[in-house]
């Protein structure tokens, strides 16, 4: 970053001053991240300019990665050919992401610029539901048959590689393109010349459906450790695969939708500066207002046990504490039960254990909270009742708060509802009120109180 801040007054005093040699060398040798940092930071006119400097390839890395908005900015300035040249230069897979975020009558326009073949593939990648595997799958891979030799097989290899998208994988299909298994270019390579594809290759490969959620990849590679993931139809034929660069995306997509979830608000579709304020204003108000309408059963319970508050006033001391714990509990076997089903380590047939093991962990740690808590209660006001009042009710919030916190997560998804959602904000407020319950039912049974 210090040495983009160190480039850019320098370049844009080089673009002021119309020298484009010394420009394009300032440029030429970018790595495609920086590049996208140093046009970020410059204005619109500016960044036309620094793109035509850029490499082809180059510049279709930056424009991929570039926000939607400054996409269909830079678009409507770039002429006809240095469109159809730059959309020809992205992968089929880039190509349909930008396009999937232009209005309609833009990707029209845009379609007719490229060639007839690009423009095949970008318009079925188009033809899948958003958030699918096929979506996000390039056509571009190697094909090899079961009965070509080794040796065939490396000379197909050249002879189509520099055209595709993937070549350190090749993908054995059949006549009917079924797919049969996958073999590397370093097993090709290394394998007598004679040596029949079918007796070297990996068979029966992980693949994914076209109409299964982009997760479903991302989860393949993380879980069997895969450079690229091939994609079949319903009839297991071969129609594309998604590379390990596509996979990371959606895996940082996925985690940065969590993460907003969790904290209870909805995701932002551009950066945190790209973003206007009151974008960000209406995101979070909305979940703000209904948490605060459910805090409200709170406030209720409290008005309920008015009574009993007035009597042990004390009680009202640990209310924060015990809430707060629950919560926090709640929270914590909730983001290792969301976790797990991300990443595939729980899935919800096994409810029941996950039930089971929360629950011998959520008695240890009531146990161990509950005796902290009322040995806290007893030395602050020195009654042996609030000692086992403050300790039973610690107990058993902290042994519910760890169950609700497992299963709510495992619940939503069975409900096809995103598991996050059950995290942070949302989950404290149901923990409030589940824990303020229970605690003025053991109060007013061992003080002997009644809510009238």
């Amino acid at each position: 970053m210090d040495e983009i801040r160190e480039i850019l007054p320098k370049l844009q005093e080089t673009i002021r001053q119309k020298d484009w040699r010394t420009a394009n060398a300032m440029v030429a040798d970018l790595h495609p991240p920086d590049a996208l940092e140093l046009i970020l930071e410059m204005d619109t006119s500016e960044r036309v300019i620094v793109f035509r400097l850029l490499k082809k390839q180059t510049a279709a890395e930056v424009f991929t990665d570039l926000p939607p908005d400054q996409q269909q900015i830079l678009l409507e300035l770039f002429t006809e050919k240095q469109t159809a040249e730059l959309l020809e230069e992205m992968d089929p897979d880039d190509r349909a992401e930008v396009l999937d975020e232009l209005p309609a009558g833009v990707v029209k326009e845009l379609l007719k610029a490229i060639s007839p073949a690009e423009r095949e593939m970008t318009a079925k990648l188009l033809g899948y539901p958003e958030g699918s595997a096929g979506r996000i799958m390039t056509p571009e891979f190697l094909e090899v048959r079961p009965n070509m030799t080794a040796a065939e097989a490396i000379q197909y290899v050249r002879r189509v590689g520099p055209n595709k998208e993937l070549i350190y994988i090749c993908y054995v299909i059949s006549p009917h393109r079924k797919l049969k298994g996958t073999i590397s270019l370093r097993e090709l390579l290394f394998a007598p010349p004679e040596s029949k594809v079918s007796d070297i290759m990996t068979p029966n490969p992980i693949r994914v459906y076209t109409h299964d959620d982009q997760e479903e990849p991302a989860n393949a590679a993380v879980k069997y450790d895969l450079l690229a993931v091939p994609v079949v139809d319903t009839e297991e034929r071969l129609v594309g695969v998604i590379t390990i660069d596509d996979l990371t995306d959606v895996l940082a997509e996925e985690a940065s939708e969590d993460v907003y979830r969790m904290a209870g608000m909805e995701e932002l579709s551009e950066s945190y500066f790209n973003t206007r304020a009151g974008t960000l204003f209406q995101r979070r108000v909305i979940w703000l207002l209904l948490l605060m309408v459910a805090q409200t059963i709170s406030g209720g319970i409290l008005k309920y046990h008015e009574a009993s508050l007035s009597a042990v006033v004390a009680l009202v001391f640990f209310l924060p504490m015990l809430a707060g714990s629950a919560g926090n509990t709640a929270t914590q076997s909730a983001v290792l039960v969301i976790r797990g089903l991300a990443v595939g380590e729980i899935d919800l047939r096994a409810l029941w254990r996950v039930i089971l093991r929360e629950s011998g962990i959520g008695i240890a740690l009531g146990v161990i909270l509950g005796l902290v808590g009322g040995i806290i209660a007893y030395f602050f006001g020195n009654d042996p009742r609030l000692f086992v009042a403050v300790s039973i009710a610690f107990m058993l919030s902290i042994f519910t708060a760890n169950i609700v916190g497992a299963v709510l997560p495992m619940l939503f998804k069975r409900l096809g509802f995103d598991p996050a959602i059950t995290s942070g904000p949302a989950i404290t407020t149901i923990l409030d009120i589940t824990s303020l319950t229970i605690y003025f039912a053991v109060a007013q049974a061992v003080f002997n109180l009644s809510t009238a």
